[in-house]
């Protein structure tokens, strides 16, 4: 009896295993995605990153047969959103649409408890796009080299508009201060609007805005645009100078978006999202859509993505070091 009992109990779970095994390599094999993926944006609606998710999800929608959700988790910075996707499992139906700023963020950000390049996975580059240094009508400087000449002749001086949080114009704005070694006074605001009530009406001098903001008011003579921030023009300002070529060699603070999955991803889901979405820059309606946006369609690997963000991150240590920026 006892015997019985024995083998018994040995057969039970020998069924058991095997079945997990088998469910186990069933659900392996089930083609991705078998389900709806969550497409997580750190910000708000109607922000640049929502739009950019708003051309690209449907597409991936097309692509897949999946639903591609657009998540909005705005908050801290973006910090909200990028914490959803490292703590999501790694499996590929939670991904996240970010930027340069997220290689920034540890050096400014006291709160963030991850490192990017460990707890992200790069999938896929899809624009890179530039800020523009736009300066109010009142202030004494067609160029970038006239603006530089005057903060440097009365130091402290001028002022500079800056997103908080290590936004991409705060960046900006710090690069600029570190390579052209000027001093200007750092002006801190929540939002871009305020900023630019306050710019367009004298009460700040300076500004590296994001350019489909400004735009119109550049177009208006309400603003006036001095260089754009990438290392190429921007297509919705095709007149107007990157700031290397207008006189500061080496300055480069153009910014990207890129999609990215929780680290441990298996590389055949990020091969797969990566393919689609080199397809799907291609198109010639998203890349009219994007370029509307001011953006320049782009497309990598994961390895040269994850070289791209390396680099962005090693750059930013330095200047931290040497503005003596501290995480708050």
């Amino acid at each position: 009896m006892d015997s019985l009992r024995r083998n018994s109990s040995w057969l039970c779970t020998f069924v058991l295993v095997s079945s997990a095994s088998i469910f186990a390599h069933i659900a392996v094999a089930q083609p991705y995605p078998s389900k709806p993926v969550r497409f997580v944006i750190p910000s708000g609606t109607g922000s640049s990153d929502d739009y950019h998710a708003r051309v690209i999800g449907p597409k991936l929608t097309q692509a897949f047969g999946q639903q591609f959700i657009v998540d909005n988790r705005p908050g801290a910075g973006g910090l909200i959103g990028q914490t959803v996707v490292v703590n999501a499992p790694p499996d590929g139906y939670t991904i996240l649409l970010t930027g340069r700023s997220l290689t920034a963020a540890r050096f400014i950000n006291a709160n963030v408890n991850f490192d990017p390049q460990r707890a992200l996975a790069p999938v896929a580059l899809i624009v890179t796009y530039s800020f523009v240094l736009v300066v109010n009508p009142a202030v004494k400087a067609n160029n970038v080299a006239e603006y530089i000449a005057l903060a440097r002749a009365q130091p402290g001086k001028l002022t500079v508009g800056e997103l908080g949080g290590g936004l991409m114009p705060t960046i900006a704005s710090m690069i600029f201060r570190a390579t052209t070694k000027v001093n200007m006074t750092p002006v801190a605001y929540k939002e871009n609007n305020p900023l630019i009530v306050d710019l367009i009406a004298g009460r700040l001098d300076s500004y590296f805005a994001p350019v489909v903001v400004v735009q119109p008011q550049i177009a208006a003579g309400r603003l006036r645009a001095l260089g754009v921030t990438g290392e190429m023009r921007s297509p919705v300002l095709p007149d107007v100078p990157t700031i290397a070529e207008a006189g500061v060699p080496g300055y480069e603070a153009g910014s990207w978006l890129y999609i990215a999955a929780p680290a441990g991803t298996p590389r055949a889901v990020i091969d797969k999202l990566n393919s689609a979405v080199a397809r799907i820059i291609a198109m010639p309606d998203v890349r009219e859509s994007l370029m509307k946006a001011g953006s320049n369609p782009a497309t990598s690997t994961p390895e040269e993505l994850a070289k791209r963000i390396a680099d962005a991150t090693e750059q930013f240590g330095r200047i931290a070091r040497e503005l003596g920026i501290k995480p708050q």
